[in-house]
């Protein structure tokens, strides 16, 4: 059985924090497929343990390992099987969304032919086929978002990363996979995405 993800005393202090610790001794134990959500308030540390669960940031102490791959030791490995949309990512206004997709992927070592095509079924899954070949710019925030979790998802990853996306980034599973999308969905009203169902449908453990 797969070890799935583990924090062991995990804490995080900034320079020049003042003795103050991001995280402290965190002790996290997640399977290794499904869906999991942290949920804090403003400066509880969500996005400095994701950052360092991505390989972005050296913890102060402890240690943390995904499916028995260090985050530090094994970082260059860990990369090959992760992605991650941060909290600050943004999509670049003078690009399509296919366009942003394909040269992430092309940056991950995929040929272009492929890139293009897992550009093209990624945005179907997140109901955007009809904008791949339109400018970011004029998109809405929601469409942005959801160009962003496309890239992440074309990457066929272990592991994804999401910070601080909200719900309107996530298509009705039912719509997508179906081949629907663009229209209003529970995520468009502002519903909670059904993270479950999700999961079950797509197999994409997020």
């Amino acid at each position: 059985m797969s070890d799935g993800l583990v924090c062991e005393g995990l804490t995080k202090e900034y320079t020049g924090s003042k003795g103050k610790k991001a995280l402290v001794d965190l002790d996290l134990r997640i399977p290794s497929e499904g869906i999991f959500s942290l949920i804090g308030i403003n400066g509880a540390g969500k996005t400095t343990l994701v950052r360092i669960l991505a390989t972005q940031l050296e913890p102060t102490d402890g240690r943390a390992s995904i499916d028995g791959l260090d985050v530090m030791k094994d970082a260059k490995k860990m990369r090959e099987r992760i992605a991650c949309v941060p909290q600050e990512a943004r999509t670049v206004s003078w690009m399509t969304p296919k366009q942003t997709i394909r040269s992430y992927l092309l940056w991950r070592g995929v040929d272009y032919a492929e890139a293009g095509s897992r550009a093209s079924e990624a945005l179907a899954k997140v109901g955007l086929q009809e904008k791949e070949n339109v400018l970011n710019r004029p998109l809405s925030g929601g469409m942005r978002s959801k160009v962003l979790v496309a890239t992440a998802l074309s990457s066929d990853a272990d592991v994804i990363f999401l910070d601080e996306l909200g719900p309107e980034s996530f298509p009705d599973p039912d719509d997508s996979l179906s081949g629907g999308g663009g229209g209003s969905s529970e995520y468009d009203r502002g519903s909670p995405p059904r993270q479950d169902d999700w999961a079950g449908k797509t197999g994409r453990p997020i």
